[in-house]
């Protein structure tokens, strides 16, 4: 597999789940999944322990450099105040053929720092509700 460069990574916010806008300014940006696991052990599992994947959620962590013109950060300050849920579409890379995930969720946490002599900083927390759709890109 070539090397990947991060800086191609896009995350967008869509009322609809057909339209989105992607939110700018985005320095990085992480999807991760986690499963709780379902413990089965039983007399039969010889001392150890037996478990299995249970329920599973997505999180896209990104962080960025504050922007008010972005409609992007816009929708996602909005979501995390009055805590509605959208749709996210996270791209690892963006090429024609690419893998995309998308799923409904929330924003859990959202942060604008400051600090004198410095540009704002964005960071926010995404968490999905429900299932996760991995496909291909346009």
């Amino acid at each position: 597999m070539a090397t990947i460069i991060g800086r191609n990574a896009k995350v967008a916010i869509s009322p609809d789940g057909i339209t989105y806008t992607d939110i700018g300014k985005v320095t990085s940006a992480s999807l991760s999944f986690a499963s709780d696991m379902a413990d089965e052990t039983n007399n039969d599992s010889g001392g150890f322990k037996e478990e299995q994947p249970a329920d599973s959620q997505a999180t896209i962590e990104l962080a960025g450099k504050h922007n008010a013109a972005d409609t992007g950060q816009a929708a996602l300050a909005d979501r995390a105040f009055d805590k509605a849920k959208n749709y996210f579409r996270f791209r690892p890379y963006t090429n024609p053929g690419d893998p995309e995930y998308i799923f409904q969720g929330y924003v859990s946490d959202h942060s604008v720092d400051t600090e004198t002599g410095a540009v704002i900083d964005l960071s926010a927390t995404i968490v999905s509700s429900g299932t996760v759709t991995k496909q291909a890109q346009p």
